[in-house]
């Protein structure tokens, strides 16, 4: 079983794995973080004295979801550069699946950032 690509082209589709496996872990990672949150974005934390929360819930949530759809609208474009030169080396199977994770990147990365914008 081989793990590594042997040439140029079998390199360019596991160049995207990286950006793959963000898209797929940081939207699970985000959306648990999303709803354990005990605020809406743009709101401070209103803790009673004696009270305590995770410290991975302490980061303020509106940085938190600006730094994920940063890293979304990352792997959109590095998906979107990956499926071109896939296309020009005729790998469409390889291009067809970048371009759906990268559908898949522009659409969480969108809605984070949506998230992002407090409603009043």
């Amino acid at each position: 079983m081989k793990f590594l690509p042997e040439n140029k082209e079998e390199w360019l589709s596991f160049a995207s794995f990286p950006f793959r496996a963000y898209v797929v872990i940081v939207s699970a990672f985000y959306l648990t973080w999303y709803l354990m949150m005990p605020c809406e974005p743009g709101e401070m934390f209103l803790l009673k004295p004696g009270e305590s929360i995770p410290f991975a819930l302490t980061m303020d949530i509106t940085y938190g979801m600006i730094i994920i759809a940063a890293g979304f609208a990352g792997s959109f474009l590095a998906l979107l550069v990956l499926a071109v030169i896939l296309a020009v080396k005729k790998r469409y199977r390889d291009m067809a699946w970048n371009i759906v994770f990268a559908g898949l990147a522009f659409n969480s990365g969108f809605t984070a950032f949506a998230w992002t914008v407090p409603v009043k």
